[in-house]
Parts: structure tokens; C-alpha cells; sequence
């Protein structure tokens, strides 16, 4: 009886779990999808269809959508067929990955 209680409760906790992923949207964070890489970043504005993700562009963060403009550069092409307006992006999002993600630069004491 023991082990169809525990049965039965791992089927629920999976269902519910799977049900919780499929209301969550599309993936955020480091799942983020390439297609966000689309949404307006930083002065630039939107460059193509963002797919899932159009509606949420406006309230994402610039790391993120710089995350999957980088995972989609290096998913789909090689960085050296970064041309036009994308060098400008691509170079945005570098400086601003660096400034959110690298601590301070330390001064050495004199």
C-alpha cells in the first residue's frame, strides 16, 4: 500500500511540475533562446521578429537578451560574419556583459 501511495505521489509531483513548465513561457535566463537576441537592445531597436519572445522584450534585461543574441551568433554563423549595424549590438552587448558580470577592476594600494 506504501509504495502505490508513494507511486501515485511521484506521478502527481511529475504532472504538476510538467503542467508548471508549460505555463511558465518561453525560457528565460541562461535557457534563453537565440530569438530573443532579436529584441530591442540597449539605443538599438528590435531587428527582426522575436518569436515567443516579442511580448516580453520590452520587460526583459539587456543581459539576457544580450546572452541570446551572443548564443545565436555563435549557434548560427561564426562571430566573424557579424556585419553592419550587428558589429554596433554585438559590441554593446560585450561591454555590457563585461560590466554586469566582472567585478572591479582592484587598484593596487600604494
Amino acid at each position: 500500500m506504501k509504495k502505490q501511495t508513494l507511486a501515485i505521489a511521484a506521478i502527481s509531483l511529475a504532472t504538476i511540475s510538467a503542467s508548471a513548465q508549460l505555463d511558465e513561457g518561453p525560457a528565460r535566463g541562461r535557457d534563453i533562446d537565440p530569438t530573443a537576441g532579436s529584441c530591442n537592445i540597449g539605443p538599438f531597436s528590435q531587428t527582426a521578429k522575436a518569436g515567443s519572445y516579442n511580448q516580453l522584450c520590452a520587460t526583459m534585461t539587456d543581459s539576457e537578451k544580450c546572452l541570446a543574441l551572443i548564443k545565436g551568433q555563435m549557434w548560427e554563423y561564426e562571430f566573424s560574419s557579424v556585419r553592419g549595424e550587428r558589429i554596433e549590438i554585438m559590441e554593446y552587448c560585450l561591454d555590457h556583459l563585461r560590466s554586469k558580470l566582472l567585478p572591479p577592476p582592484v587598484t593596487p594600494a600604494e
